[in-house]
């Protein structure tokens, strides 16, 4: 194990090339999350076709999303990177972070708009998109791990990341992404072996949101990086989470009372 993060650094030699890791496992997470998708499309009823045609809107949707929303998070230190000139702004633009919850709104509008549009299988097509969303976080948080962001607290039983380009390199830390990692890969497990149970549409959905809104929230206290957006004593995605577990369980209440009407 140790041997294995060892050679997970903030970038990759192929050749002459030296490419960036986080970049790398972005496009990785994307291919094998959209993968996924693909492959699940016919058992929701959704033509390959089109299946194709979301994963493309749905790539700009989140990357533009993830990009807005971590933007808003750097609102406190607007003042000291507008005092930088432009340039530093449109560093924090082209090679700042990303937002996951930013990323997961603007997917999900594109996929919501692609669906409507053409009248395709509404909830069915959520719940394949839940299964295959866990996969991309899981190897997205590993790049996250390669250059450091995202680091978690100091503790005696953390991982020192000697490479990153932003963590601290001389404490031992929680390793929050990796942490982040095996739970999404166990997420998208089980939200695969209750699809093949044929659940009711929605379902699928509904606890992704809910499971991954909880750990979200709880693994928001483990983390050491300050400049991700806070509102009173939680952070800005503490509160997305609360947001979204109070949106899915109104709207379960409320399938429930249509239901029995």
């Amino acid at each position: 194990m140790c041997l294995f993060l060892a050679y997970i650094k903030p970038f990759v030699s192929v050749g002459r090339l030296t490419l960036p890791t986080y970049g790398l496992m972005l496009a990785l997470a994307f291919l094998l999350a959209g993968l996924v998708f693909y492959l699940l499309a016919p058992r929701a009823g959704l033509p390959r076709l089109d299946a194709f045609n979301i994963l493309a809107l749905v790539l700009v949707g989140g990357l533009v999303g993830a990009k807005l929303l971590y933007l808003l998070t750097l609102i406190p230190y607007w003042r000291e990177l507008a005092a930088g000139g432009w340039r530093a702004l449109l560093e924090q633009v082209a090679g700042g972070g990303m937002v996951f919850y930013g990323g997961l709104l603007g997917g999900v509008l594109m996929l919501v708009g692609y669906l409507k549009k053409y009248k395709l299988p509404f909830l069915p097509s959520l719940d394949i998109a839940a299964v295959a969303v866990p996969v991309g976080q899981a190897i997205g948080r590993v790049g996250c791990f390669s250059v450091g962001c995202c680091y978690g607290v100091p503790s005696k039983h953390g991982l020192l990341l000697p490479h990153s380009l932003i963590a601290p390199r001389d404490v031992p830390l929680v390793p929050t992404q990796l942490i982040e990692t095996v739970f999404c890969l166990v997420l998208a497990a089980l939200l695969y072996l209750l699809l093949r149970r044929g659940p009711r549409a929605g379902v699928v959905t509904s606890i992704y949101l809910v499971a991954y809104s909880v750990f979200r929230f709880v693994i928001e206290f483990w983390r050491g990086d300050v400049v991700r957006g806070f509102i009173g004593p939680l952070s800005l995605s503490q509160w997305i989470s609360i947001i979204i577990v109070l949106l899915v369980l109104g709207y379960q209440l409320l399938s429930r009372r249509q239901v029995r009407a």
